[in-house]
């Protein structure tokens, strides 16, 4: 997949205004040339996978953070107002959910302007803020195998291990925190981890939030209490040595 050519957001928005469209839509501009730099999209990235790809996976939506950093990519963004940590130094391979569900709102919905579907992937990736009924995005650290099984079945509480503050099913909002729960594994000749990207319903008690020490680390735990309160949206792999 060949990368877009950089947009100058200053030409683009004074083009915009001069043509009547909103603030929005010169927002979309500037954080178009901010996907330039901090990820690519397709299964076209990467000609191997450790994962087996089938009906499941919806490529439009995959995201590729291998070589970015924080500091290539220093925005504060919020999911169902909670914080957002992108999970930088990973490959994500999105999940096939459009038509799974009653709505997309839990996922942030669809812009009411009637954009063209690329703008519209972009524009979720980037964006800032929450939308009204958005779940908040966390991470869930496990092996290969179990990836491949929540992909097409969801995840099960009554499948946890770990039950430090109650039944449920536990992720984190730290990508860091869940790679210390996933099982390192082989294929190709190298060694990978994989954890799952998941919106959660923090609305009503449904899922909980509990500070934790993480080694020098301070993070948190995820506690949702029912199956339908946590749904996976992408796998993510990354390589961990040759």
């Amino acid at each position: 997949m060949e990368p877009q050519q950089p947009v100058d957001p200053v030409f683009m928005e004074a083009l915009f205004r001069a043509v009547g469209l909103t603030n929005d839509h010169t927002e979309w501009i500037t954080t178009l040339r901010i996907e330039n730099i901090v990820g690519n999209q397709g299964h076209g990235i990467d000609q191997s996978l450790p994962v087996s790809i089938d009906e499941n996976y919806d490529e439009r939506f995959d995201r590729d953070l291998t070589n970015v950093t924080a500091e290539d990519d220093p925005v504060e963004r919020k999911r169902g107002n909670f914080e957002y940590n992108r999970a930088y130094g990973w490959k994500r391979l999105a999940l096939k959910v459009q038509g799974k569900f009653a709505d997309e709102i839990w996922l942030g919905g669809v812009l009411k302007q009637e954009w063209r579907q690329q703008r519209r992937i972009q524009w979720r990736e980037s964006r800032k803020t929450s939308y009204s009924g958005e779940w908040a995005v966390s991470y869930h650290g496990t092996s290969r195998e179990a990836a491949e099984k929540i992909v097409k079945q969801g995840l099960r509480a009554d499948r946890q291990k770990r039950f430090k503050y109650g039944v449920g099913i536990y992720s984190s909002p730290d990508p860091e925190t869940a790679e210390d729960y996933a099982v390192e594994f082989e294929s190709g000749g190298n060694q990978f981890k994989v954890i799952l990207q998941c919106r959660v319903d923090m609305t009503n008690g449904r899922t909980k939030s509990y500070p934790m020490k993480q080694g020098q680390r301070d993070t948190k735990y995820y506690v949702t209490k029912k199956n339908k309160y946590i749904r996976p949206y992408g796998l993510l792999y990354k390589m961990i040595r040759t």
